[in-house]
């Protein structure tokens, strides 16, 4: 190819793509996993880098709530941040996925929120909204607890 530029194989296409740069996005689990090839090899540091980065569990809880009605929590902000419990709710709804809140587990209350059944874990996301909207909270119409570590 041309001087000054890449080529990037992909499995089950039998020409590669070529261009100037390449920008690599893969998850942090796919290149420790080390199924990606780089040639030439990633330099030294990189690959000292990836083998030495962590990764956390990100687990949540997230409620779909009637489109067709007016939420009951604030429409503008992107976060909700209780100063106290275990959650930091991403209102998703502000990012137009109308009725959707998302419950967020903060980094120190993960292993207790694993250790409960999806049942549990939606009762104390209720219980947390609840107290910070006690005059106008709603059931949600559907529930989906992740878990990311199981």
């Amino acid at each position: 190819g041309p001087v000054g530029m890449s080529k990037v194989y992909l499995e089950g296409v039998a020409e590669p793509l070529e261009a100037h740069i390449v920008l690599c996005t893969l998850p942090l689990g796919v290149l420790k996993h080390g199924s990606v090839e780089f040639c030439p090899p990633l330099p030294a540091y990189k690959q000292k880098a990836i083998k030495a980065l962590g990764m956390g569990t990100e687990n949540r809880v997230a409620m779909l709530f009637d489109p067709s009605e007016p939420v009951f929590w604030p429409t503008d902000a992107h976060f909700l941040r209780p100063v106290h419990g275990r959650y930091i709710f991403a209102n998703l709804h502000a990012l137009g996925l109308t009725g959707v809140l998302c419950a967020w587990v903060r980094a120190k209350h993960i292993e207790e929120v694993e250790a409960m059944t999806d049942d549990e874990a939606y009762d104390d996301v209720r219980k947390t909204l609840k107290t910070m909207f006690p005059d106008t909270y709603e059931e949600p119409k559907e529930i989906k607890v992740t878990r990311w570590s199981q």
